[in-house]
């Protein structure tokens, strides 16, 4: 997002092997540990790639890589920036690491595989 914005960035890795997402520093910026990509943009700190990629489009709206708030438009633009990682990827891990057991219908929020990917097959036929 940040080469898309042609804004100067920092990568600052961590190490799982190391237990470096459960050390102080990086626990200061997502206290919960997880290991997903985390902003800090002046004294704002954000993770969740949904939700850095959503802040980083309004913030620079310049880029135009964002559907402004107001307009119609916004509901669905915001409906496949979260539908990735929401649906599609949870969908993804199921398949490529499948469960001794079928899940419970109920645990299953996002769908199936085959739901998900239908869902994205519908869209990019425009029907969706």
């Amino acid at each position: 997002m940040q080469e898309e914005l042609s804004q100067p960035y920092d990568v600052k890795l961590i190490k799982l092997s190391t237990g470096d997402n459960l050390k102080l520093d990086y626990l200061e910026i997502n206290p919960m540990g997880k290991v997903v990509p985390a902003l800090k943009h002046g004294d704002t700190v954000i993770t969740e790639a949904a939700a850095i990629c959503t802040y980083l489009a309004d913030e620079f709206p310049g880029a135009k890589l964002n559907i402004p708030i107001g307009t119609p438009r916004r509901g669905v633009y915001l409906k496949w920036l979260f539908f990735g990682p929401s649906c599609i990827a949870p969908a993804v891990i199921d398949r490529a690491a499948p469960r001794k057991e079928e899940a419970r219908r109920g645990m299953l929020g996002y769908g199936y595989f085959e739901i998900v990917m239908n869902v994205v097959a519908q869209a990019v036929a425009g029907r969706g």
